[in-house]
């Protein structure tokens, strides 16, 4: 983590703090949830297992529309496209979001087939620095099939697995447009049996409106 924490220094000493954070910065809105109405986002998270990218942009009442693929080790994709809605943004923020995708991967243990997660994004939505929290329920489907040595199928059984997402960290906003986070991440797949935690670093950016 030294180069990460290298890194944050070095990006705060050069933040002109005296300047205002505009309401509708792209860190807060992929952090906390929810664009402002014009405003698109992206950004990406970058650790160990995980790797996120995700698209938004805000909608007339709160409302966010949302893109985004994961992916744990480039063994395990989760394409996925979303909506999400600020239900409070005052000095603190909470979003709700739920989103439909799919759950890709390959041997040895093989997993694809459709999937959904409901999840809620909140922290602090004043200053500079964004600490944040997020909490997801994810359930996914897919078809297990037992062959025969010549390859025919002999049964088919679907199974469920469900999974809980987290993660926790503090963001900082540079410049108008651009931020950057750290953070730890906090998964349970196929709830019962554990997951090791990990940990990632991301950036965001934004266009359109800015205010």
């Amino acid at each position: 983590m030294t180069p990460v924490v290298l890194l944050m220094t070095s990006l705060a000493g050069a933040t002109d703090w005296s300047t205002p954070v505009k309401q509708g910065h792209p860190t807060r809105a992929l952090l906390l949830g929810g664009s402002g109405e014009g405003h698109w986002n992206a950004g990406l998270s970058v650790g160990s297992p995980w790797v996120t990218a995700t698209t938004q942009v805000g909608l007339r009442g709160g409302w966010t529309p949302i893109v985004e693929v994961q992916s744990a080790s480039f063994a395990r994709w989760q394409p996925a496209v979303g909506v999400g809605k600020r239900w409070i943004d005052r000095s603190w923020r909470l979003t709700g979001e739920s989103v439909l995708g799919w759950t890709l991967q390959g041997e040895p243990v093989p997993f694809r087939g459709p999937a959904a997660e409901l999840r809620m994004k909140g922290g602090r939505a004043v200053g500079r620095f964004v600490p944040y929290a997020h909490v997801g329920l994810r359930s996914s489907r897919t078809i297990d099939h037992t062959e025969d040595t010549s390859g025919e199928v002999l049964r088919s059984s679907i199974r469920w697995e469900t999974s809980f997402s987290g993660a926790v960290g503090t963001g900082l906003a540079l410049g108008d447009r651009i931020g950057v986070d750290v953070g730890a991440d906090l998964p349970w797949i196929d709830v019962p049996n554990p997951s090791l935690p990990g940990l990632h670093v991301g950036v965001h950016g934004g266009w359109g409106r800015t205010q």
